[in-house]
C-alpha cells in the first residue's frame, strides 16, 4: 500500500519483524521506539518490546527517554536564533561574553596521570576560539575522557577530571563552568581539527549569558513552548514519571543490566548544571516536531523558530 509519504507499508513492516526478532527476542535490547517521516507524513510508528523490564512495563508510545547528544541540535538551534537577533558574529571570540577565555593557551607536549596531576608544556593562541569553532566542535574542547572507550582520549583530559568541569554549583551557573574550561589548555589549536566535545555544553552557556535569560527558561520559551514540544526538558516532572524508561547497557556477559533506574534517577530532580550538550529528556513524537521545524526550513504550524538560512 502506497502512502502519501512514498513508502509501502507493507515493506515498512519488515523493521518491525527485525528489531523485534533480532534485537528484543534476543535480548540485546529491552525496547525500543521508531517513527519514520517523509514530506511531512508519518509514515511507520511502532513502540516495541519493554520500557522497564525489572516492573514489567511496556514501551508506552508516550515514553520519555533520555536523549543525550540529540540534546546537542536544539542548543544549536538556540544559539543561531540569538545570531539572528544580530547579538553576535560567527567569528566573534567567545573571550567577548567570557573575560577568562581570553588566557587560554594550547597544549604542546607533556602527560596527565590517573591522579589529575599534569605537566603540560604549552604555547599561546594562534586566534581566539570563536563561537562557530563551538558549533562546529573545532574548538580546542576535548570531552575529558568520556570516550576513552573509542580511542580518542588526549592528555589534558586529565585535567577536566581533576577540575570536574561540569560541576558547578548552580548559583555560580553557566559563567562558573566557562571560566573552568579556561582553566585546562586546549587539545588544539583552534580550528586545526576537529574533536567531539564539551563545545556545545559551552553553547549552551553562551545562550543563557548573551541572551540574559537562564538557558532551561530560553529553550522553553523559544523553542519547546512555540513547536508544542510538551514532554521535553532537563527534568522528569511528578506527572511523567510513570512513562520514564530504565536505561540499561550490556554487561560483561553481554546480559542487560540497569545503569539509570527510572524510580531513582537523577533526571527525577532538577540538575545543578543543564547541559546544553546532553542533558535533556523528551519523547519520540517532542522530536519528531522539533525534526520537521528543521525540515520545513525553520518553520512549523506557524511557529517560526529559524529563518529559512540558517536551519539547514
Amino acid at each position: 500500500m502506497k502512502h502519501p509519504s512514498g513508502f509501502d507499508l507493507n515493506r515498512l513492516e519488515r523493521l518491525t519483524t527485525h528489531l523485534q526478532g533480532r534485537y528484543i527476542d534476543e535480548g540485546k535490547i529491552s525496547g525500543c521506539q521508531l517513527a519514520l517521516m517523509r514530506h511531512g507524513h508519518l509514515a511507520y510508528q511502532r513502540s516495541l518490546g519493554q520500557m522497564d523490564l525489572q516492573r514489567g512495563r511496556s514501551m508506552a508510545d508516550d515514553a520519555i527517554f533520555r536523549i543525550y547528544s540529540m540534546t546537542k541540535p536544539v542548543t544549536s538551534v538556540a544559539l543561531m536564533m540569538l545570531y539572528e537577533r544580530g547579538l553576535f558574529q560567527l567569528d566573534d571570540p567567545v573571550s567577548r561574553w567570557v573575560p577568562s577565555w581570553q588566557e587560554q593557551c594550547v597544549y604542546v607536549a607533556g602527560d596527565g596521570d590517573g591522579d589529575g596531576d599534569t605537566t603540560f608544556q604549552t604555547e599561546p593562541l594562534h586566534r581566539p576560539v570563536s563561537i562557530r569553532d563551538l558549533l562546529r566542535h573545532t574548538s580546542g574542547l576535548t570531552y575529558g575522557g568520556q570516550l576513552m572507550s573509542v580511542g580518542v582520549e588526549h592528555p589534558v583530559d586529565y585535567r577536566y577530571r581533576s577540575l570536574r568541569a561540569t560541576s558547578v554549583d548552580r548559583h555560580n551557573g553557566m559563567m562558573a563552568f566557562m571560566d573552568k574550561l579556561s582553566q585546562i589548555p586546549l587539545a588544539y589549536q583552534p580550528g586545526e581539527q576537529w574533536m567531539y566535545s564539551l563545545a556545545t555544553d559551552a553553547c549552551g552557556a553562551l545562550v543563557e549569558i548573551i541572551s540574559g535569560q537562564a538557558f532551561p527558561e530560553f529553550l522553553q520559551d523559544h523553542i519547546f513552548d512555540p513547536l508544542n514540544m510538551v514532554d521535553t526538558g532537563f527534568q522528569v516532572r511528578p506527572h511523567q514519571r510513570s512513562r520514564f524508561v530504565a536505561n540499561y547497557r550490556r554487561d560483561s556477559n553481554r546480559q542487560l543490566e540497569v545503569i539509570d533506574d527510572p524510580e531513582i534517577s537523577r533526571y527525577l530532580t532538577e540538575p545543578v548544571f543543564f547541559s546544553g550538550g546532553g542533558g535533556l529528556v523528551g519523547t519520540t513524537a517532542d522530536y519528531l516536531r522539533f525534526c520537521e521545524m528543521l525540515r520545513r526550513r525553520g518553520e512549523l504550524d506557524g511557529a517560526r523558530i529559524l529563518g529559512p538560512e540558517h536551519s539547514t
